[in-house]
């Protein structure tokens, strides 16, 4: 479906996440990074957008072709309606428990393997859009500065997104679909630690 050289971008992704970001705040700027590089690694720097997305596009690995356009349609509104909501809400404790209550809701639709309707499909990934964008909200940029964070930020999810979905639409061997499930119970796992971190 995507061309595996698309699997290198992913690898720089998530190096440079690993490599630069800060275990402060997830809203903090990665100091040292220009405005757009800060964007692209926000959501590998983020570990409740790395979970949620590597948990979308594992998802959409498993849809038919036809499936994955809509998909990807709702998630990037999402996106860039909650990044834009943030210039007048700051709805974080919020996001936070929504972020982590979808990546259970996509680690149970992993680990359980079986069709859903469409309306449901559409709901977790425009929600999974709104929600990263609403929790990238921009501390103190000018009007151009926010455009090129969000602009960084939406090219990000997509390379993230995207490069998740290639591999697991090549991974049709049965152990490998085991494989995916197993990942999925690992999501159920961790969100519902970072569920309990939130509500402690």
């Amino acid at each position: 479906m995507t061309h595996p050289r698309l699997l290198l971008p992913l690898l720089i992704l998530v190096g440079g996440g690993l490599g630069l970001a800060t275990p402060a705040d997830a809203h903090t700027s990665i100091s040292g990074v220009g405005l757009f590089p800060n964007g692209l690694l926000h959501p590998v720097a983020v570990p409740q957008h790395l979970l949620l997305l590597i948990g979308i596009g594992l998802w959409m690995g498993r849809r038919q072709e036809r499936q994955i356009p809509p998909l990807l349609a709702v998630l990037n509104a999402g996106l860039v309606v909650g990044y834009a909501a943030t210039l007048w809400i700051d709805p974080t404790q919020i996001t936070s428990l929504a972020l982590a209550a979808l990546t259970l809701i996509v680690g149970a639709l992993l680990a359980v393997n079986r069709s859903v309707p469409t309306v449901l499909n559409i709901s977790v990934f425009a929600l999974a859009g709104l929600c990263v964008g609403l929790d990238s909200k921009p501390e103190a940029l000018k009007a151009n500065e926010i455009l090129l964070l969000g602009f960084g930020i939406w090219i990000g999810v997509n390379i993230l997104a995207l490069n998740v979905m290639a591999l697991s639409a090549k991974l049709q061997h049965p152990i490998a679909v085991i494989g995916i499930r197993i990942a999925g119970s690992w999501l159920i796992a961790m969100s519902l630690i970072l569920l309990a971190f939130e509500l402690r």
